[in-house]
């Protein structure tokens, strides 16, 4: 081989490897994580996790949104942090606490990522006391006693189905509420529809736990 073509061989394979450790060296996995500033609020550090913070919804839905959280989970917000006796003083903790360094209160993130932002239904179901989803494949005589249970007319109709149970539809009745009941529940829980939607989960997609 002549000195011209090693040359170029060995300037080839160099250069190949350069691009091949630079694209190792380019590799997210490799990269440092960004170091979170000693600055960053815990609003800062809910945001980063694409939450959304009651606080967050138009003025004039908002107080009924405290209200409502405040309402479902009240012993535990209650246990959790004592001087939240009312909504009131509820909404002004989380309103606190987010404006608060991440670094230098811990303890609270998690508190404030629980009972601060909008969550589903399915999440505040499970916060309701004696509550809990039926599964999609849960026992069926679960689902036949809602079924049996909701026979009124106005309760039907709100869910598309005909006023009066009819033995022949029973089971498409049945396959119907399933369905409302994997769709609705992944919905976020806003007090403005709660008589349209949280309440209709609880009544057509619960049981006694």
């Amino acid at each position: 081989m002549s000195s011209t073509i090693l040359t170029k061989s060995i300037a080839g394979a160099g250069l190949a490897g350069g691009i091949a450790g630079g694209s190792y060296l380019a590799s997210p996995y490799l990269l440092p994580k960004k170091e979170e500033s000693p600055n960053t609020t815990i609003e800062d550090h809910i945001n980063s996790l694409k939450l959304k913070l009651i606080s967050s919804l138009e003025q004039s839905k908002v107080a009924k949104q405290w209200e409502e959280e405040y309402k479902l989970d009240e012993a535990n917000i209650k246990a959790s942090m004592p001087e939240a006796s009312t909504w009131e003083k509820f909404k002004e903790w989380c309103g606190t606490s987010l404006q608060l360094k991440k670094s230098e209160h811990e303890s609270l993130v998690s508190k404030v990522q629980k009972w601060c932002t909008i969550g589903t239904i399915e999440d505040r179901i499970s916060r309701k006391s004696g509550k809990s989803l039926i599964s999609e494949e849960g026992a069926t005589d679960d689902w036949e006693k809602i079924y049996t249970t909701n026979n009124q007319s106005a309760d039907r109709t709100a869910l598309g189905l005909e006023g009066s149970p009819n033995n022949t539809k029973k089971q498409s009745d049945i396959d119907a509420i399933k369905a409302f009941c994997k769709q609705e529940k992944k919905k976020d829980f806003l007090a403005e529809n709660k008589e349209s939607s949280f309440d209709r989960v609880e009544k057509w997609c619960t049981k006694t736990s």
